[in-house]
């Protein structure tokens, strides 16, 4: 535990203060793990008698642990302990209720881990530290190498880039750039003497130097890039570079310059609109004739005139025409590790369809897609896992699909090729809790070809939240699907958000009864689910034109379109008024912790300035005024700026309300 390396060594220095004190007690470590394996490194027990391990893992208590035996905390009295010292960082407050509560007679439960040894792990590790900027020579040399095209020096030059993003890249999901190497694998079919290289510059964390030095090492004919909003102030810069230093056709492509050619033409040559496989191959075959490529169907540019935009490109009908991902252009999939739901270890995505129907506010597919869907053949599914599988040694797949569960005779025929081809895999998607339930005769079927999760967007416990965003089902189906799924030994995930317009307090402490519930029976429910994804106003969404209206936005630039920074609050939520329900209220840290899983961009000060507020909101609410009015008193006794105060205000309430410390005034009785 290197990142605790200094609070561990104050819990040491604590428990053998103590055990100098504790002649001839008899004493229990509460938890077989890592945590303790590093107390008994450096800990001498003198007159003090170490009996072993409390703990509720089945497999510890059955084979002991490090030469000590583990019981139950069930059995402690029986045990003969005086003391029970919790051996854990993270769960050391949820242990603690734990043991007290249990009616442990004669048995002293210690606890050594004090709220700034906490302050400073959560620092230490969730701190947000801007890019320096560095260049890092080996990583250049390293990358360049990988990239450099061979073979046929008339070959065209093709760089595609996946940017980093400008805020908090090092901790966004490493997950593969499936649309680059889709993109590449239909050139390739169609263009086989295409060099064709990719660039990942988030998932190897590049700065903007290392990038253009990278870049620079080779004269490349065509350079592509594809990006969302929350990439594209990167882009924009380093585009400025290509167009300035390089004599490349730059391309951009993907959701951002699809949204939004207006703002990506100027700074590319052209811009690929919506589904690009077919129209980056005809850039391919039509270069160098600028002035041909720029006829093509799909495509927006800027001339003398200003934004040009051509008539739009039909979607492909038979998306099995587009080969296989091109996994190979990357060296080494192992570092896309995300893990996979429930069982863990590496995943690969999967698409197999592309679109959606449904008319969710804050989502871009409708735009994207027009609410209009295609599906691969099964067959073709099951051969690219089973390509991954033979070529790879990787056997676990994430599917992509908006819908996975849309068409029920779909996912039966995929789960009975999988069958038939005997394939040992373990897979997962994504799916509405009415598929889940209109389709339920399909699960075990799904469970038997190796599904293993099924995620359910649950978005908000509010129905009011459940309208305004146009969601098309609520806490009822949920519930319902969550059932179908626990019947079928599928675990039922879930994704959800956080301040969206029309959630309130009671929604937050309903949604966290809820999740409870999921969690008591899915041991593998992921942490930084805990919050949820910040509620944004992406571009050219329903929800950007509504945002206004239904509450406050605190989008700055490009870089703050993430789901992992506060972007607005809801009027639902501004307006509501908290009240204590007499159930005491929770260390700041507990919380703040789940905080900062989900939020990127907080450092030491906001950390510091958020522990305080939570306590003088604390002290603050009497019932009679509003989060809004809360909020704004508290900015002024500590001289915060408006953004702070509200979202440090917001967040300590949802945690408050998860914890049943507060509930809204109107449900208060």
């Amino acid at each position: 535990m290197p990142e605790k390396e200094d609070v561990f060594a104050n819990y040491i220095q604590r428990l053998e203060e103590k055990i100098y004190l504790w002649q001839g007690e008899k004493i229990l470590l509460h938890g077989a793990g890592e945590h303790s394996r590093g107390v008994l490194e450096r800990v001498q027990w003198g007159n003090a008698k170490f009996l072993g391990f409390s703990d509720r893992s089945e497999r510890s208590q059955a084979e002991g642990f490090l030469g000590y035996p583990v019981i139950s905390p069930e059995r402690i009295v029986d045990s003969g302990a005086t003391k029970v010292v919790i051996s854990s960082f993270c769960f050391q407050e949820e242990i603690f209720s734990e043991l007290t509560g249990m009616n442990l007679p004669g048995v002293e439960i210690v606890k050594l881990y004090t709220e700034r040894d906490l302050l400073t792990f959560i620092k230490q590790r969730y701190a947000h530290c801007p890019k320096n900027g560095n260049i890092r020579p080996e990583v250049i040399e390293d990358l360049g190498q990988a990239i450099t095209p061979t073979g046929n020096g008339r070959s065209l030059k093709v760089l595609l880039i996946h940017p980093p993003f400008d805020m908090g890249n090092h901790r966004h999901k490493k997950i593969l750039p499936m649309n680059l190497l889709y993109l590449a694998g239909y050139a390739l079919k169609e263009y086989p003497n295409t060099a064709i290289r990719i660039l990942d510059g988030q998932i190897h964390d590049l700065s903007m130097g290392e990038m253009k030095e990278i870049i620079s090492r080779e004269s490349w004919d065509i350079i592509g890039m594809g990006y969302w909003t929350g990439q594209a102030a990167t882009v924009f810069e380093l585009s400025k570079f290509i167009l300035e230093e390089t004599k490349s056709l730059l391309v951009h492509g993907g959701v951002h310059p699809t949204l939004c050619p207006e703002e990506t033409v100027e700074y590319s040559h052209l811009t690929l609109m919506n589904e690009g496989e077919e129209t980056f191959s005809e850039i391919i075959g039509l270069f160098p004739d600028r002035e041909a490529i720029l006829k093509l169907p799909g495509i927006a540019f800027r001339d003398d005139s200003g934004l040009k935009v051509n008539p739009p490109k039909p979607p492909m009908e038979d998306l099995d025409r587009i080969p296989f991902p091109a996994f190979h252009l990357i060296p080494d999939l192992t570092i896309y590790d995300p893990p996979m739901h429930v069982t863990g270890g590496l995943r690969v995505p999967l698409i197999g369809s592309r679109g959606c129907p449904y008319t969710c506010t804050f989502c871009a597919s409708p735009v994207m897609w027009n609410r209009k869907v295609r599906w691969r053949k099964p067959e073709k599914i099951v051969e690219e896992m089973e390509t991954v599988v033979r070529e790879h040694g990787i056997t676990q797949f994430h599917f992509w699909d908006d819908n996975l569960l849309m068409r029920g005779e779909h996912i039966r025929r995929i789960s009975e090729e999988i069958l038939r081809k005997g394939l040992k895999i373990h897979w997962c998607g994504l799916s509405r809790a009415s598929h889940v339930i209109n389709n339920k005769d399909v699960l075990p079927i799904m469970k038997e070809a190796g599904c293993v999760g099924i995620e359910v967007g649950i978005e908000s416990f509010s129905e009011d939240s459940t309208q305004l965003v146009e969601k098309g089902e609520g806490v009822k189906e949920m519930r319902e699907a969550s059932l179908f799924l626990e019947k079928a030994g599928i675990a039922p995930l879930y994704t959800h958000m956080l301040f969206n317009p029309g959630e309130d307090i009671k929604g937050y402490a309903e949604k966290q009864k809820f999740l409870d519930e999921v969690n008591s029976k899915n041991t593998a429910f992921l942490a930084d689910s805990r919050l949820g994804q910040a509620s944004t106003p992406h571009r050219k969404t329903a929800f950007e034109k509504q945002a206004g209206e239904l509450g406050e936005v605190f989008l700055d630039d490009h870089s703050t379109y993430i789901h992992h920074r506060v972007n607005f609050l809801p009027n639902s939520l501004l307006e509501d008024i908290p009240v204590k329900t007499g159930e005491p209220r929770e260390s700041p840290f507990k919380f703040l912790e789940i905080i900062l899983q989900a939020i990127f961009d907080w450092d030491e000060d906001m950390i510091d300035q958020y522990v305080m507020v939570y306590h003088r909101l604390w002290e603050k609410m009497d019932g009679a005024r509003n989060v809004r009015l809360l909020s704004e008193e508290i900015k002024e006794e500590l001289s915060l700026d408006d953004y702070r105060s509200k979202i440090f205000v917001c967040l300590a309430i949802v945690g408050l309300a998860r914890a049943g410390s507060v509930r809204s005034l109107q449900n208060s009785h």
